[in-house]
């Protein structure tokens, strides 16, 4: 009886595991347009009430882990959405059509909204659905592929850093090519990814002329316009996300030659060399007192042969050949969000705050971050709405931020430069590794380890990226505060007078410790920091009337004016000669070497206009001109005149 108990509850226990194992499953298909059946490129599919999805690639394929049950709602600016119910079929092809009901769709413009139908210039949205599959650090590459007319730079790999973005091409060989961008309809100089991703409603990129010209001398390089999330009339509700993930190595490393490879090689090039003449004898007598190190259980003068080959007999006995396997690690990236919404039939408010820890997939990087937000909007009486919102980002991060690519202290730059015969730690003469006193393994500095058979390295003597890395201490923090104030009058019906103002302060700190004991500060040890704040002021006021006429003639005319101001200050030291060590401050370096400092002040005003005409909703016409005053500029060439006009037919109006 005991056995057969057993055996059903085995019985059972396997049909679940089976039933569990069924219900997840691969499913793929290819994404078209119903128009003409070409296959479309990155449109959203996601599951239906969650965060889990993907974008179809080059040719409209697209593949995701679902169950049987789900919806998947497939997406794309223009088009219809459309949901398809996962069913015992593990293919779905799916056909999209055009969407005209989205030209009736609200869209961020500069200084105002308008309609899809009423734009007469080139803009991209990319609103909360899009961005709700992409996890990432900074909010700026949530838009990559979704937005055409964009070019992205890679961005440096550094925990926290944000890609570069260019619109309209390179206008410029020595400006900057940075678009101007608007949060919350101010100016906003920080970084991008001081702005939490999870706050953010929509993203607009103004392209053209005319939907930048409003703007005036700042809009050359394209506009991006971001808009935070607002409170909703209702119930209170409350939202908690925590996502968790790797970071790693996307695309892996091309092949390298092997340490039996390298010696050939060099072999080949001694033996062409004008000393060798040619000489293979003498190829094979020298090529290890040309590259120093024997990694190989042979002696030195029997590496390679005089044909150039290998000993057969050769076997690699040195560790830690491979510096990316040290370089490297798997890092792990949390991010913990929470939101609270609600309003009354008067006031909205909404409420956010996040978390994120990041580590690079280099040692010692890594970049955290906690920002807070509150939006809150009150009508207080029918002819005056205010609002406003506060936010601050508090972040820091980690890592080599001096090691551009031409640098020594680039550990991939150094890694892909040196040769495979050369390791990371010290190896003793039977290939072992030689520990330090505390039972670690020592770094090899390529200076030469005559007991261990081990000459000068012929790159980079006395330097070892990676040592360099571990023991050099950066540090950079960033303090982000921000305000936003709104009042709006409304004078007459269809007479609207607005006031806007913000305010953002950008607090920065950049340690950088570079060590006594390997590198360019040895044998005293440097260390140097550079502070700055960053405080923008941004005014403007805006007179908006709006009028229908005999129900065909739509008329909107908005005339402002708009004051910029920015104060930027930083001071920097560096000192030498460490007392101490971990103590990352100047009080422990005894000799100062430099301090300096600076503060530059950029002030701007504007005088705008905008005048926007339809007739019937059939055929659209709009001007814009903006008279702008720069600082930057001497005064008799400070002021310029911008301005752009547009126009647009609605086909489908037609009969």
């Amino acid at each position: 009886m005991k056995l057969k108990i057993t055996f059903l509850i085995a019985s059972l226990f396997l049909f679940a595991m089976n039933l569990s194992f069924s219900q997840g499953k691969t499913v793929t298909g290819v994404v078209t347009s119903a128009s003409d059946g070409m296959p479309l490129i990155g449109v959203s599919v996601v599951v239906k009430g969650t965060s889990r999805g993907v974008q179809t690639d080059f040719d409209g394929n697209y593949s995701i882990s679902v169950s049987a049950g789900e919806v998947l709602v497939f997406s794309y600016v223009g088009l219809e959405p459309k949901e398809v119910t996962v069913g015992a079929s593990n293919t779905y092809n799916v056909a999209m059509a055009e969407d005209f009901a989205t030209l009736d769709e609200v869209i961020v413009t500069a200084y105002g909204t308008s309609t899809k139908e009423a734009f007469t210039g080139s803009a991209s949205v990319i609103g909360e659905q899009d961005l709700a599959i992409r996890n990432v650090t900074s909010p700026i590459a949530a838009i990559e592929g979704n937005a055409t007319g964009i070019q992205f730079t890679s961005a440096s790999g550094q925990p926290g850093s944000s890609p570069g973005i260019v619109i309209r091409g390179v206008g410029t060989l020595n400006g900057s090519t940075d678009p101007l961008y608007i949060v919350d309809g101010m100016q906003y100089e920080g970084d991008l990814n001081t702005i939490n991703q999870e706050d953010i409603k929509s993203f607009t990129i103004l392209k053209d002329a005319a939907s930048t010209s409003l703007y005036g001398s700042r809009a050359a390089n394209g506009v991006v316009l971001i808009t935070t999330k607002s409170g909703s009339k209702g119930a209170i509700k409350a939202s908690i996300s925590v996502q968790t993930g790797i970071v790693n190595r996307a695309i892996p490393y091309y092949d390298e030659v092997s340490p039996g490879q390298y010696y050939e090689m060099m072999w080949e090039a001694l033996r062409n060399t004008s000393v060798a003449n040619g000489d293979p004898a003498y190829a094979s007598a020298n090529i290890y007192g040309r590259l120093a190190y024997n990694p190989f259980n042979v002696p030195n003068d029997q590496i390679v042969g005089t044909d150039g080959q290998l000993n057969p007999n050769a076997r690699v006995i040195y560790k830690s050949l491979n510096w990316y396997d040290v370089m490297e690690q798997t890092g792990l990236r949390s991010n913990y969000n929470v939101n609270v919404s609600g309003g009354g039939e008067k006031h909205t408010v909404f409420f956010s705050a996040s978390y994120l820890d990041e580590e690079g997939y280099v040692i010692t990087t890594g970049y955290d971050r906690l920002t807070a937000r509150l939006n809150a909007e009150f009508e207080v009486k029918e002819w005056l709405t205010m609002g406003g919102s506060a936010n601050i980002t508090i972040a820091e991060s980690q890592g080599p931020t001096s090691a551009g690519t031409g640098s020594i202290v680039n550990p991939f730059g150094f890694a892909k430069n040196i040769g495979s015969i050369y390791p990371v730690y010290l190896n003793d003469l039977e290939g072992n590794l030689v520990l330090d006193a505390a039972g670690d393994p020592i770094f090899d500095n390529g200076e030469g380890y005559p007991d261990y058979n081990i000459g000068s390295r012929p790159i980079s003597q006395g330097r070892h990226a990676l040592q360099e890395l571990v023991l050099n201490n950066e540090t950079q923090r960033n303090n982000t505060y921000g305000f936003r104030y709104f009042a709006d009058f409304k004078i007459l019906d269809g007479l609207n007078f607005r006031i806007n103002y913000g305010r953002d302060i950008n607090e920065g700190l950049s340690k950088e410790y570079e060590n006594n004991i390997i590198g360019d500060a040895q044998p005293t040890g440097r260390y140097s920091e550079t502070r700055f704040r960053r405080e923008t002021r941004n005014f403007n006021q805006l007179l908006t009337y709006t009028k229908t006429f005999n129900d065909v003639h739509n008329l909107e005319i908005t005339a402002g004016h708009e004051s910029f101001d920015r104060r930027f200050s930083s001071m920097n030291g560096l000192a030498i000669e460490q007392t101490a060590e971990g103590i990352y401050e100047f009080d422990n370096f005894a000799t100062p070497v430099s301090l300096g400092g600076s503060t530059t002040n950029y002030t701007l005003e504007g005088f705008f206009a905008r005048a926007n005409y339809n007739f019937d909703n059939r055929y659209y016409i709009s001007g814009s001109v903006r008279r702008d005053g720069s600082s930057v500029f001497s005064t008799d060439s400070r002021w310029g005149t911008f301005y752009a006009v547009g126009a647009a037919c609605r086909i489908d109006q037609e009969n």
